[in-house]
Parts: C-alpha cells; structure tokens; sequence
C-alpha cells in the first residue's frame, strides 16, 4: 500500500517567518479535516457544565462547605443534606426515641442536641412500633420540645396502614427533607447479606443525591464474642473500630456518609435516672467529629420521656 506524507502548518505565521512543519502520514488514504472549532465562550462553557454536571473547583468548594461543615446540614455537622447516614447501637437503647428527637426537631425547627437544625418535611418509616406506639413516643417527645403540636410536616409510614413502603416513589415524588427507615433490618431483612448490601447501600446513595433527601437508617450491631465490645464510653476506643460491630456487611459502614454510635455509659443494661445515651459520629472524608465537652453530646431519650409524660 503507498504511503503519502502531508505537510501540515501548525499556526498562520506571516510568510518568511519559519516555523518546523508537522508530518502527517496516510495509508493512502485523503488526510482527515483538522479540528478548527473555536473554544466556546465562557457563557456556553457554563451552561455545558450545567448540562453535563460538571462542576468546577469554586462550585465543590462552595458545595462542600454548605453540605458538610460544621454549621450546616438537615442536622449541622451531623447529618449533611442529600446523604446517606446510618445510626448504630444495640437492641433497647432507645434509638427510636432519639430517631424521633431527631426528626421532630428538624420538622419543627428547632436544635437536636444543641445542633442546628435545617427544616423541612420528615418522613418516619416505622417498621419497629406499632401505631399507637409511635403516637407515645411522639407525643411524649413533642411535649418535651415544649411543641405546641406535632408538626404538620413530621408525617409516619407505618406497616399498620397494609400498603408496603414505596421508597423510591416517596423520594422522586414527595421529596421530603429528611427520611428516616427504623429499623434498616426490618425494612430489608436481605439488605446485610454481603450479595446485597453494596447495590443496597448504592440504590440509598443514588435516592438521596437524585432527589435531594437526606436518609437517616436505623441499624443494630451485632452480638458481642467471648472478649466482648469496646467501650464506646472510652476514649481509647476508636469509633470506626467500634463500628466494626455493626451486623451486616462493612458496606453498610463504608459507604454511608455519616456513622452514628450510641450506647449506654459503662454497657449499663438499662437507663437509670442520671444515665445518659453516649453519642459519638464519623464523617466521611472529615473523620470524627462532635460538639465538646462530652456532656453536650448524651442525649437521655428515656429519662426525658419519663420527665415529659
């Protein structure tokens, strides 16, 4: 086959000036057109990077510091806006009551724990209570709050209505603020199966950045062996070590954003009247974190339900 070189100037010098010439061979074959378009204007260079989502360094400079710092997010420092967060603790804690603090307190606009809140809708997926179970809890929490009322736009799911829980339709279209699963097991007793957990994990991730929800699972951990647990009420005790407790795959840890803990003080079997829930969270890229001192971080659900009733 014949070979043919091409003589291809590489700018529009004016004549006499010499510039070294760039070869371009062929396989006989005509030469392909060079490239001329001329670079898009910085206006169209912006609605291209819209269209693609793409986002230049200001633009993740400005949404990491509104999503994930300290004073910001559904729960400032604890819960960023569209992620995936997981709260961890053993059976008969009291998460559910803290869940519902939670939530509450992002519904009705005011501080979880001495955290800013962000407000907006709450779903409750109560998977654990029965209704008129999650009507207590609610209301005993509400009158804690010192709440006129339930806030209208703290609105439950629960098994006791006969429809299943439609997750994906609740995000797309109801697109709430916040939705909170209690308990993760209960809703997909599959979801810790190492066949599942990572494509579980993922769907949750896709739901809360494509429909802007923040989605706040509850999970347990898993029984203690022979040496039994770290102390979470330990400061040698480091908190993704402790975390490597949950039950289930360590997807369901890796790939959430936020790692909640809690336990008792000391692994106390049951709540007494100065016990308070041990509260500690890790956060993806920004690592442990948590308002000092201590004290401000116990939260005492069962102790304040009592005080409120």
């Amino acid at each position: 086959m014949s070979q043919t070189t091409f003589e291809i100037p590489l700018d529009d010098r004016p004549e006499g000036q010499s510039e070294p010439q760039r070869q371009v061979e062929t396989t006989g074959a005509e030469p392909r057109a060079l490239d001329m378009r001329t670079a898009p204007s910085r206006e169209s260079l912006r609605e291209l990077f819209a269209k693609h989502h793409l986002m230049p360094p200001l633009e993740v400079d400005r949404l990491c510091e509104a999503e994930h710092s300290s004073r910001s997010g559904v729960v400032a420092g604890l819960i960023a806006h569209s992620s995936v967060a997981v709260l961890c603790g053993d059976s008969g804690l009291g998460k559910s009551p803290l869940a519902y603090q939670l939530g509450l307190s992002v519904a009705a606009d005011v501080p979880f724990v001495e955290m800013k809140t962000d407000p907006g809708l709450v779903v409750y997926a109560d998977f654990e209570n029965s209704l008129e179970q999650s009507q207590e809890v609610r209301q005993q929490l509400v009158r804690f709050l010192g709440l006129p009322q339930a806030p209208d736009n703290f609105v439950l799911w629960t098994p006791d209505s006969g429809y299943p829980l439609e997750l994906e339709a609740v995000c797309e279209e109801v697109r709430p603020t916040l939705l909170i699963i209690d308990s993760l097991r209960s809703h997909s007793p599959h979801f810790e199966k190492s066949e599942h957990a990572g494509e579980e994990m993922k769907r949750l991730n896709s739901l809360a950045r494509k429909d802007g929800t923040a989605i706040l699972v509850i999970h347990h951990i898993r029984k203690p062996g022979e040496n039994g647990a770290p102390l979470l009420d330990n400061e040698d005790t480091g908190l993704m070590l402790w975390l490597k407790q949950t039950a289930g795959h360590s997807s369901i840890i890796n790939q959430s954003h936020s790692r909640v803990a809690v336990e008792l003080p000391d692994k106390r079997k049951s709540h007494s009247d100065d016990a308070a829930l041990i509260l500690r969270w890790h956060r993806r890229i920004y690592g442990e974190d948590g308002p000092l001192p201590r004290l401000n971080c116990s939260v005492t659900p069962t102790r304040r339900l009592r005080s409120a009733a």
